[in-house]
């Protein structure tokens, strides 16, 4: 059997297990109320994900707008290392605490 047999072969089959669909009056209306049901679906799915998005921004704002409202005007307008820089005793108190504190144990080697 030469090439050209053996696919007109598999395509005789092929039409056997898949045979077209015979249009009727319904086949049009058909279709496209299959099509309009996956718009739906789709469209639904994109309302669902703009309302999150939505939702995520506002809650972004609102809590930047929290966390803005939320500085106390009684702290210190400068970092902990920058007060530490700008502090003399701030060293001297380090190698205060450093020279209290208590050596380790003796451990043995084993």
């Amino acid at each position: 059997m030469s090439e050209e047999d053996r696919l007109a072969e598999l395509f005789r089959i092929y039409r056997e297990a898949c045979p077209d669909p015979e249009p009727g009056p319904d086949f049009m209306p058909g279709l496209w109320a299959k099509v309009e049901a996956r718009r739906r679906s789709a469209r639904t799915l994109w309302r669902w994900t703009e309302a999150f998005v939505a939702t995520a921004m506002a809650l972004t704002l609102a809590l930047a707008v929290y966390s803005f409202r939320q500085v106390d005007p009684g702290l210190h307008p400068f970092s902990y290392v920058e007060g530490a820089e700008n502090d003399e005793n701030f060293e001297t108190f380090a190698y205060e605490e450093l020279a209290h504190l208590e050596p380790p144990p003796n451990q043995e080697l084993r």
